[in-house]
Formats: structure tokens, C-alpha cells, sequence
């Protein structure tokens, strides 16, 4: 099992995704204008496939070769055609200036900047220099949606134990056991998920930054977004943002 399998079992045991296709939905109808997306952290097209059956006009990229591949072969499947493009966020201006009513980075994907396909301890400099870029893609009066860890999570003082299944999935018999560490010192967590499918057992290690809301609401004043604020978003399990200009 590599990182790819194990993200989409993640979501297949963690998401209802039709429900979070409505939640996103109904946000889209508050906005002013919703005619051009850009999902710049779409993976594997959880759920931007399925925006995309629904006529919506999404573009997607990722940094994951490995998730893009696995999003034209999903996409695929589901009739969709979508060339998804391989960029990183901190390149994503010189692809999409100004090009876009939306853009989302969704899946709490922003804590793993710069450390989703080989593990690595982030640096607190990329997210600014994401968050600049998604800016920069906006169309004037545009609006940005990020998610990240709910601020429960945030004030655990111990390791985060969850535990699903078993769950059949693709006729498999699936178990998700997952433990998360907070340093506070060095604002990193560690996450250490434990996928048993079938009596095999299958485990990883992964880091992430350790990003305190007021945090996050900061670093997007610094690049540019003047009215930010928290919103609930239907069958989403992180804390979402929307950010405007």
C-alpha cells in the first residue's frame, strides 16, 4: 500500500462525499460569482470528480504525481474528462494569475505543504508563500476556501487516538486506527496511522505543521485578504475559512 491507496481509503472511511458535495454546494450559492474554480489540492478528485459530473467549471492540480494519476484513472471511470495540472502552490501564480472566482484547498491539505509524498518536517515560509499565490490566482473580488484542524484537536494536550471500522470497502474488510502528536515547541505534529485491510497490516508516519487558527487568520492578513472568517460547511469534519480580497 503506498500514500495514494491509503488517502482514499482514508476518505472512504471518514467522508460521506455526497454530503460534502452539498455542503460545498450550498456555499457556492452564497457567493457572488462561483463560474470558475480552481480545487489546487484536489488529489485523487475527492470531490472535485463529482463537482465536475454536476457541471461545474473546476480546474484541479495538485503537487502529487502519484495523486494525479490516480485522478485521471478515477476520473476516468466516472466518464469525467479532466487533464488535471501538476504544479506546486508556490508556482500556482504563474499558471492562474487572476484567473479564478474560487479557490479551494480543502482536506485540511495546507498543514502538509512541501511533505505529502515523501515525509518531512515543514516549514512555517511555504504556507505564506502559498497562501500569496492562492491569492494571486483570485479574480478581483474573489474568494478563497481553506480548511485546516478544528481548534479541538488544536487543544488536545495528549496524543489524538481515532479508531474506525471495521468498514467493507471494495469488498475488503477495513480497520483505520490513527494517532496524532502535537510539539507545540517546534509547531509540528506526527501523525501515525495504522490501516488494516483484511488481517494485513499497513502503517505510516507523516508530519504536519501545527497551525493555531489565530495563525492561519494572520498569515492570510499578511498576503493580502482583508475579511476572513470561519463558516460551516456540510459533511466537511475540518474547520473551514473563506478568505476575500
Amino acid at each position: 500500500m503506498n500514500i495514494v491507496d491509503l488517502w482514499e481509503l482514508c476518505l472512504g472511511v471518514e467522508y460521506d462525499e455526497n454530503l460534502l458535495v452539498d455542503g460545498l454546494e450550498d456555499w457556492f450559492k452564497l457567493q457572488p460569482r462561483h463560474q470558475s474554480i480552481l480545487d489546487c489540492a484536489c488529489g485523487t478528485g475527492f470531490p472535485s470528480i463529482k463537482l465536475l459530473q454536476k457541471g461545474y467549471n473546476v480546474t484541479c492540480s495538485d503537487a502529487s504525481t502519484d495523486m494525479l494519476n490516480r485522478f485521471e484513472a478515477n476520473a476516468l471511470k466516472c466518464g469525467v474528462v479532466e487533464k488535471p495540472v501538476c504544479v506546486r502552490w508556490q508556482e500556482l501564480a504563474n499558471h492562474f494569475n487572476e484567473c479564478f472566482d474560487i479557490v479551494m484547498c480543502r482536506g485540511s491539505s495546507l498543514i502538509y505543504i512541501d511533505g505529502w509524498e515523501e515525509d518531512a518536517v515543514p516549514k512555517r515560509i511555504a504556507i505564506s508563500e502559498a497562501l500569496l499565490n492562492f491569492r494571486k490566482c483570485l479574480k478581483p473580488g474573489g474568494v478563497l476556501y481553506v480548511d485546516t484542524t478544528t481548534e479541538e484537536n488544536l487543544l488536545n494536550t495528549g496524543p489524538e487516538k481515532t479508531k474506525f471500522g471495521p468498514i467493507a470497502i471494495q469488498g475488503k474488510e477495513v480497520y483505520l486506527d490513527e494517532v496524532v502528536y502535537t510539539d507545540r515547541n517546534n509547531n509540528t505534529r506526527r501523525w501515525h496511522t495504522k490501516v488494516t485491510i483484511n488481517g494485513v497490516v499497513h502503517e505510516f508516519d507523516r508530519h504536519s505543521h501545527y497551525l493555531p487558527h489565530e495563525t492561519l487568520i494572520e498569515m492570510l492578513q499578511e498576503v493580502g485578504f482583508k475579511k476572513i472568517n470561519k463558516i460551516k460547511i456540510k459533511g466537511e469534519m475540518y474547520t473551514s475559512f473563506e478568505a476575500r480580497l
